[in-house]
C-alpha cells in the first residue's frame, strides 16, 4: 500500500466514525445501515457483563431505538498516534 493510498484509507475511516458518532449524537440509528455491514456483530458491555450480542444492522437499529432518545450525547473522536 502506498502513502496515498493508507492515507485516502485513513480518511475514509475518519469520515466513516465521524459520521456515525454525529448521526448517533442524533438519534439518527436508522444511519448505522450506511455504517454496518448487513451481518455485522456487536457485542454491548454494562458494567463489565454482556447485555447485548447482536449479529445483524436491523437488530442492532431495533435495539439502540430501544433504549429511546438520548437526553444529552456527545462522541469524540480523536486521531491517537501515526
Amino acid at each position: 500500500m502506498t502513502e496515498l493510498e493508507k492515507l485516502i484509507a485513513r480518511e475514509e475511516l475518519k469520515t466513516l466514525v465521524d459520521n456515525y458518532a454525529t448521526e448517533s449524537d442524533r438519534n439518527n440509528q436508522d444511519y448505522y445501515v450506511n455504517v454496518f455491514t448487513e451481518d455485522c456483530h456487536v457485542r454491548v458491555y454494562f458494567n463489565n457483563e454482556l447485555g447485548m450480542d447482536l449479529t445483524n444492522v436491523h437488530d442492532l437499529i431495533k435495539a439502540y431505538k430501544g433504549f429511546g432518545a438520548a437526553k444529552e450525547s456527545f462522541h469524540m473522536n480523536a486521531i491517537i498516534g501515526k
